[in-house]
């Protein structure tokens, strides 16, 4: 018996070590994204929220403005043309 001794706790240990190194890399692959690229996109996301809440109009201006827009496809306007030759 001329073998290789070695304490079992450690190769159990770096056995361990190994295989949460392998799930680890599985799983920086499957959602490998960095904390900058996830904090880019908030802040990206952010803006853009921002913006578009910015350029929205509230409920009652937006009706308020509906109502005095001038159409000019109304058929009163066309009717003037029609009695010019009178």
């Amino acid at each position: 018996m001329s073998g290789k001794i070695i304490n079992l706790r450690k190769a159990k240990k770096a056995r361990d070590r190994d295989e949460k190194a392998k799930r680890a890399e599985q799983n920086r692959q499957l959602h490998g994204r960095t904390k900058a690229q996830k904090q880019i996109d908030l802040f990206s996301k952010r803006k853009a929220e921002t913006e578009l809440e910015a350029h929205r109009l509230d409920r009652a201006q937006a009706d308020k403005d509906r109502t005095n827009e001038v159409r000019t496809d109304s058929p009163e306007l066309d009717r003037g043309d029609q009695n010019s030759d009178t």
